[in-house]
């Protein structure tokens, strides 16, 4: 349930914006003007948080190893990238027109 509640809102922001990307935005440039690196690195890290608890995760897990970590953090991994991908490509399509 919590993982559906979490994962609603993007997945509000994909449906609701994929209808308004313009893929010609994409490579637009304007010059001019310098690049806000602010903004850049708050979307980079904006999908990685949460990858620091893993660490307290193992502790509760018997033989994590062997078991359910690294299934886990590869699925994780998957679906973190495809978030993060469709995310930025849906907010740096959106065209002012």
């Amino acid at each position: 349930v919590f993982g559906f509640g979490t994962a609603l809102p993007v997945v509000a922001f994909i449906a609701y914006g994929a209808r308004l990307v313009d893929p010609k935005v994409w490579l637009q440039t304007v010059s001019g003007r310098p690049l806000n690196m602010g903004k850049l690195i708050n979307s980079i890290f904006w999908n990685l948080e949460g990858w620091d608890a893993i660490s307290a995760c193992t502790g509760l897990v018997r033989k994590p190893r062997e078991s359910i970590i690294p299934r886990g953090l590869f699925i994780s991994l998957a679906a973190t990238s495809l978030q993060y991908i469709t995310v930025l490509l849906v907010a740096a399509g959106v065209s002012e027109q």
